[in-house]
């Protein structure tokens, strides 16, 4: 499979897929729903607590920024959402 860098999180595995990540505005909400991607897709525990460690080292806008480097939205109706794990 050919991934370009859009697809790609800092840590250089491919970005989570989340249906419906920005349907609540609760930061924590949004986190705990990557954070569960994650772990369905086999991401390590040391690759998890780095994305919650840089998403909750500065204010709502940073966490935002970093959870968008590490996922992206999906609709329900995509066909694949994480099949790559």
């Amino acid at each position: 499979m050919t991934t370009n860098n859009d697809t790609l999180a800092p840590n250089g595995k491919r970005k989570i897929r989340v249906v419906g990540l920005y349907d609540d505005g609760n930061v924590f909400f949004i986190m705990g729903k990557v954070t569960r991607e994650m772990k369905r897709a086999g991401w390590t525990k040391d690759e998890i607590d780095a994305f919650m460690k840089t998403a909750q080292s500065g204010d709502y806008d940073n966490a935002l920024r970093v959870t968008m480097s590490y996922a992206d939205e999906v609709y329900a109706d995509d066909e694949e959402i994480n099949d790559d794990r």
